[in-house]
């Protein structure tokens, strides 16, 4: 009976001490992040085919985060590059979906227009003159995003290549009068190349000439005229384009 009582007593004695609590430490929450949001987008004003300093509301534009000014380690654990932001007239932000998200820890912020979804580099975003094209433009950069200013984000764009209007009018010309192309010569130009979106560098091979195709074919001139709006990566703003041989 004795040792009856005495094993009960053991096994009992076992039981409670698998129910009661080790001295595990507890896991704290993860950091909270907050949705990064553009207060504002607006734009450097010079002549260009975005002008003014409003920047058009119907548009898309990349960002990219970097804990580094060199845009060398991106932010967060899988990094947040060439991610696609646009006009939320609800929210009256710029936002995405998904997001970029920001905690505690500063950021550094990059952008660029008009959004190329292939670029997945923010140093080498394909980039070329044109007739009547996108002006591309590059966001000066934004330190020390954190959750804190996540939703005030305001950034700036610059023009990142040179704007040249030509207005082309028949004046008496009795023939059959047709527009096919613009041809520029005889500066530091280029037809294709790259734009650094840290600095707003373009590296691309100069070209002896630049050759423009007229949108939709040959146009015919008339004596009303018409304006074609040409951009050019040439020397601009202090900077000169650069060959990669040399």
């Amino acid at each position: 009976m004795n040792a009856k009582h005495i094993l009960l007593a053991l096994v009992a004695a076992a039981l409670y001490a698998g129910c009661a609590k080790s001295p595990i430490e507890e896991v704290k929450p993860s950091e909270q992040l907050t949705d990064l949001e553009l207060a504002y987008v607006g734009s450097t004003e010079v002549k260009s085919a975005i002008a003014g300093t409003t920047f058009p509301q119907t548009e898309e534009i990349g960002l990219s985060l970097f804990t580094d000014e060199a845009a060398s380690t991106p932010y967060g654990e899988s990094g947040y590059t060439n991610i696609k932001y646009s006009y939320n007239s609800t929210k009256e932000r710029w936002t995405a979906s998904p997001s970029i998200k920001v905690g505690s820890t500063p950021g550094h912020l990059y952008g660029y227009y008009p959004y190329n979804s292939e670029s997945t580099d923010v140093k080498e975003i394909p980039v070329a003159s044109s007739l009547n094209g996108d002006d591309v433009m590059y966001a000066e950069k934004v330190s020390n995003v954190t959750d804190a200013t996540a939703s005030q984000t305001a950034i700036t764009m610059n023009h990142a290549l040179a704007r040249v209007c030509i207005t082309v009018v028949n004046k008496g010309y009795t023939g059959n009068a047709k527009l096919l192309k613009i041809k520029f010569s005889g500066a530091e130009i280029a037809q294709e190349g790259t734009l650094n979106a840290i600095d707003g560098s373009i590296t691309a091979t100069r070209s002896d000439d630049v050759t423009l195709d007229v949108t939709g074919g040959a146009q015919t001139i008339t004596a009303v005229g018409a304006t074609y709006e040409c951009l050019l990566m040439l020397y601009l703003q202090g900077r000169t384009l650069t060959s990669p041989s040399q």
